[in-house]
């Protein structure tokens, strides 16, 4: 096999993205979990100040009482109704496609 082989070249690509994505998740595991672990605690987090404003804006928007617990029939509705408008969006992108710009 020669070394500038179409399917050697194609296959080592292959290899070398597995092995960056592998090594991306790696170096992000520990600093996002312990990110995550303040977050799900309720301890103060470096980003809380840039997001902070962000979070309690979607929150008044949407209606949302930050400090209320969520029981299972509340749940199930958001899940559903945020699922259909997602499906009805999907359907609506796939129907219009011809239209959008960004395609070829």
């Amino acid at each position: 096999m020669a070394l500038y082989d179409y399917r050697f070249c194609m296959m080592l690509v292959g290899w070398l993205q597995i092995v960056t994505f592998m090594a991306a998740i790696g170096l992000l595991t520990w600093p996002l979990g312990g990110y995550l672990t303040k977050v799900y605690a309720g301890q103060r987090t470096p980003l809380q100040p840039l997001l902070g404003p962000i979070e309690q804006t979607l929150y008044r928007f949407a209606g949302v009482k930050a400090e209320s617990e969520q029981n299972c029939c509340n749940y199930a509705t958001s899940f559903l109704i945020f699922h259909a408008l997602s499906i009805v969006t999907l359907y609506a992108v796939l129907r219009l496609q011809f239209a959008l710009r960004c395609t070829s």
